[in-house]
Formats: structure tokens, C-alpha cells, sequence
């Protein structure tokens, strides 16, 4: 196995995390689903981790947190307020029904969601978006890593 591909077969332990999935799944219908697709809130939550140094937060609204929902799951960071323009939050989604997933900063002067694959190409000019045929467990986490990275890596442009 090379070294590189290691970290893509890593099992998200929903009880050791800063910030715990079932500790933020509220509703008995929303916690059915922790078990077959928390890891992938977990691993959302974990690389993601770097807003809520930002100022993000998980908890301030009716849309922040993790939402599990038989139409498609989602974690939602609030973004903080702003003096120089509209607050931006950032969302990832996934629907293990459809087989989708995405990721965007959502601009709340409308409101607008600009997907992160077009921010991160746009200020990275040598990104590439990862494959999502077939849109497998190592795939999912390959894209929500690489979305986390490419935010991190703009979130002084962007955010």
C-alpha cells in the first residue's frame, strides 16, 4: 500500500472528535442516520475544524450543525458577522440516495451559494477537481479534503 493512500482508508471514530457528531444530531429521525453516514458528517466536521478558529460556528442558528434528512444530509458553519460585506457560511452536503455531494460558501446578500469547486480553480489556478466516478467512500473523502485544503488555503479572499 503506498503511503499516500492510507490516510483515505482512515475509520472516523464518531466518539473522539473535538466537536462529536452525535452530540450535535438532534431528533431521534436525524440520529437514525448517524449510523450508516456519520462518518462522513465526522470527517466534514473534522476538516473543516479550521473555521471555527475563523469565527464559524456549529450552533448559532436553526441552520448550523449537522442535518441528516432522508432528501440529503448537510453540515452547516455559520459564519461571523461582518463589517465590509454579507456574512458567508460554508456548506457540504451529501445524498447517499442520489449518490451526490458538494460544497459551497453561501453568501447571505441574496442569498447566494458559489460552490467551492469554482472558488478554490478560480484562486488555485492549478487545482483539480477530484474524481467523483464513482462517487465510492475513498472518493467522498478525497473531495471533502480537498475542499477543505483549497478553503483553507483562500479563506482570506473568500471568506
Amino acid at each position: 500500500m503506498e503511503a499516500g493512500t492510507l490516510s483515505l482508508r482512515v475509520r472516523y471514530d464518531l466518539r473522539v472528535s473535538g466537536h462529536r457528531v452525535v452530540e450535535l444530531v438532534t431528533g431521534w429521525i436525524q440520529r437514525s442516520y448517524v449510523n450508516r453516514d456519520g462518518w462522513w458528517a465526522q470527517l466534514v466536521l473534522d476538516e473543516f475544524d479550521f473555521l471555527l478558529d475563523r469565527g464559524f460556528s456549529l450552533t448559532s442558528s436553526e441552520m448550523a450543525g449537522v442535518h441528516f434528512h432522508q432528501k440529503g444530509h448537510y453540515v452547516w458553519f455559520d459564519g461571523p458577522r461582518r463589517d465590509d460585506g454579507p456574512r458567508r457560511d460554508v456548506a457540504v452536503d451529501y445524498d447517499p440516495e442520489t449518490n451526490t455531494i458538494g460544497a459551497d460558501v453561501v453568501e447571505h446578500d441574496g442569498p447566494r451559494f458559489i460552490p467551492l469547486d469554482g472558488l478554490i480553480t478560480r484562486y488555485v489556478p492549478d487545482a483539480r477537481v477530484p474524481s467523483r466516478s464513482p462517487l465510492d467512500r475513498p472518493a467522498i473523502e478525497e473531495n471533502v479534503r480537498w475542499w477543505a485544503a483549497g478553503l483553507k488555503e483562500i479563506a482570506s479572499e473568500v471568506l
